[in-house]
């Protein structure tokens, strides 16, 4: 009954050791997966910021020039109203394909910051198909 006993607990505590190794080695292998460049941090905050209230400005500006307007946000706030100006100037379609691709920077730069593969970046944003996948998943 002794020898059993410590053959079951040699068998234990080579079990607890193994496991132990093999979490490091997957804590390990897991770290160098991750880019010390894409770590989310305040600056990468504030420069997101940044970009998309420069997205934002650039999109009203091309829509104010389009629908001959001084001010578009008046227009923003509710979208029936927007889309009341769009067909009364008959730029629907104008309209459409620049807040299309105001959404598809947007997507873009989220899923950069997010994930750091800016190549899976601009596979969302410019294959539709996948894009309508990902948007039937969510």
């Amino acid at each position: 009954m002794k020898r059993v006993s410590s053959k079951f607990l040699k068998f234990t505590s080579m079990g607890i050791i193994f496991s132990f190794i093999f979490s490091a080695f997957m804590y390990i292998s897991a770290g160098a997966n991750v880019s010390n460049e894409y770590i989310w941090t305040e600056d990468s905050d504030y420069k997101s910021q940044k970009y998309f209230e420069q997205l934002t400005k650039d999109r009203d500006k091309k829509l104010e020039e389009i629908l001959d307007v001084e001010d578009i946000s008046e227009y923003m706030d509710d979208m029936k109203s927007l889309y009341d100006l769009c067909v009364e100037r008959d730029k629907v379609e104008e309209v459409e394909e620049i807040m299309s691709d105001y959404e598809g920077e947007q997507v873009y730069i989220e899923l950069l910051l997010l994930t750091g593969d800016e190549s899976l970046a601009k596979r969302y944003r410019d294959d539709q198909e996948l894009k309508f996948k990902f948007e039937r998943v969510v």
